[in-house]
């Protein structure tokens, strides 16, 4: 009687140990996620998934690694299905449980945490660039159509949340660097913008435009598209989204002067190329902007007293015409109009540049005069005539008054030549102390 008890006791002992050991441990060779969990507790297992619930993901687009905590980005691990899923075996009976607590060891068993997204994981994911561009869009001007080339050089990407959903599932407490599906995204913003100067570049010079002559009502000659491009000048300043448009005008006065052949005016005239260029830039704008403007006028000017030949670099300044010549190795290198003497004649004769100065001042008019060259000292007035910028002078408040540019054309100074605002610091840099100056009536 003894031996049975103490029998039934030692079964009893070991059943409830087998109880213990299966229902309360996991079995061998049992995963979760990446993590080996054979023979954890309950609450080893649950300490576990709670650093899982706290971690993170990551994931690569291209050669950039990103990294998300997943309660920020609406992924929830739920604990208690996921701890029921590893514990699934106890709702068996105790022998269906140590049968197979003991065929684990000759098994492997791999459970997936269960995980769930919010609206917030793909509200995320849906609307985020991940935006990887190491350089800038580039936007240049084609110099044979004027035309802009636009050169897509971001790389924008979004990832698909549905396929990286799945894999966030099948990495939860892994350091696996998952690699989502990703869509790159073309800069259609900059591309269109591109686009839509493009044709209204086109305009510019889809049509030749007629050279008429003032007072005639036909035209005479025209400039070709093939002209038109080579004369329109485009430039585009990427960062400011800023379109400049403007004429070459050493390119139009070698057309202006191929046209004058188709001029029944005679030898002594010539185009007015610098009138002209004003008139295109005008077009340009016009046409650029969806505008019809078909012609140019044609101004005739007589041509330059020197034919080029007096000396290797010299001025000619003709006064019936208020224009300068800048001569250079026998042909005119430019022209600029002129403001001559009205209160006092400019006197005509041969001069040479005497002395320059950045900026001068007049004691006679008490004005300033930018790049200063004087060519004659003139004993009537005991002071030096010059060429110049227009002048100005500073008002009590000491604001810097200029004389108007419309100045310029007609007579309007005490004897000198003034030049517009930019034009004579050009002729300053060009000519030179000893420089010839003609000036003829």
């Amino acid at each position: 009687m003894r031996r049975i008890i103490v029998l039934a006791l030692c079964l009893l002992i070991l059943f409830g140990t087998i109880e213990y050991v299966c229902r309360g441990h996991v079995p061998a060779n049992t995963y979760l996620g990446s993590h080996t969990i054979s023979f954890f507790s309950r609450s080893e297992v649950l300490r576990l998934l709670a650093q899982d619930v706290d971690g993170s993901f990551q994931f690569k687009v291209r050669s950039r690694v990103y990294r998300y905590q997943y309660k920020e980005s609406g992924v929830y691990v739920d604990v208690n299905k996921t701890l029921n899923a590893v514990f699934s075996h106890n709702t068996q009976g105790l022998f269906p449980v140590t049968r197979f607590f003991i065929g684990s060891f000759f098994s492997q068993r791999m459970v997936v945490p269960t995980v769930s997204f919010s609206d917030l994981f793909y509200a995320k994911f849906a609307q985020t660039v991940f935006d990887i561009s190491t350089q800038n869009n580039d936007v240049r001007v084609n110099d044979q159509t004027k035309k802009l080339l636009f050169t897509d050089n971001t790389q924008k990407y979004r990832v698909d949340p549905k396929l990286l959903k799945q894999q966030i599932i099948g990495s939860v407490g892994t350091n696996v660097v998952l690699e989502p599906v990703t869509a790159r995204i073309s800069d259609t913003t900059e591309n269109s913008r591109v686009l839509s100067y493009n044709e209204r570049i086109a305009a510019i010079t889809a049509k030749p435009v007629g050279i008429v002559l003032d007072g005639e009502k036909r035209a005479f000659a025209e400039l070709t598209q093939g002209e038109l491009l080579s004369i329109v000048t485009i430039s585009y300043d990427q960062k400011h989204d800023n379109l400049d448009m403007g004429v070459d005008k050493n390119k139009l006065s070698d057309i202006v002067q191929s046209k004058e052949k188709s001029l029944n005016k005679g030898g002594d005239f010539t185009l007015d190329s610098e009138f002209m260029g004003t008139q295109l830039v005008t077009l340009v704008a016009a046409r650029f902007n969806g505008y019809t403007h078909d012609f140019v006028i044609g101004r005739l000017l007589k041509k330059p007293n020197t034919d080029g030949t007096y000396a290797q670099k010299y001025i000619e300044i003709d006064i019936s015409q208020q224009r300068m010549y800048l001569w250079e190795n026998g042909s005119v290198s430019v022209a600029h109009s002129v403001s001559t003497g009205l209160y006092y004649p400019t006197p005509p004769g041969k001069y040479t540049i005497l002395n320059k100065a950045p900026n001068a001042y007049s004691d006679i008019y008490h004005v300033w005069m930018p790049y200063w060259m004087a060519f004659y000292l003139d004993p009537k007035v005991n002071a030096y005539l010059g060429i110049h910028e227009l002048p100005y002078w500073i008002d009590v408040t000491g604001t810097q008054i200029r004389r108007p540019s419309n100045f310029i054309g007609s007579p309007h100074t005490g004897g000198c030549v003034s030049l517009d605002v930019g034009e004579a610091q050009e002729v300053y840099s060009w000519a030179q102390v000893g420089t010839v100056v003609l000036v003829y009536e």
